[in-house]
């Protein structure tokens, strides 16, 4: 009766401990966009011809609290017109990138000149101008 019980045991330690796993590797929205966010700014720092531009931009780590999280570490970025650029013309958007008021309107719903990019700031310019999209608009 002991084994039996100890067997029993040792399954439910398994199922629950791979049932963890399992639920570590489903997204949560605030993952979703931190790994958008993480994967933008490193092609931002490949695609970067200017190692100095990139080492001014710079300033520390901002580390992901969460011990489950595999996600990488969120480098710290100032938002700026510059940055904003150089992340249109990292991603080949050249015409929106020589476009000085959508620019200026894309850092200033992201927080503003000298906030830092992180998710927040992120969120809040994905959907900055959500309101002003009438549903049904894109069918027809």
């Amino acid at each position: 009766q002991f084994f039996a019980n100890h067997r029993e045991s040792m399954r439910l330690k398994r199922r629950r401990k791979e049932r963890d796993e399992l639920d570590s590797l489903r997204p949560t929205p605030r993952r979703i966009i931190r790994d958008v966010l993480v994967m933008m700014i490193h092609h931002l720092d490949e695609s970067n011809p200017n190692p100095m531009l990139r080492r001014a931009q710079e300033s520390k780590d901002v580390r992901n609290k969460s011990p489950a999280s595999a996600t990488p570490r969120l480098r710290r970025l100032v938002i700026n017109e510059d940055v904003v650029r150089d992340l249109l013309l990292s991603f080949g958007e050249f015409e929106a990138a020589d476009d000085d008021e959508l620019i200026r309107e894309m850092v200033i719903v992201a927080g503003g000149d000298g906030a830092v990019l992180d998710e927040l700031a992120f969120s809040r310019a994905l959907t900055s101008d959500i309101l002003a999209w009438t549903c049904g608009m894109e069918d027809g």
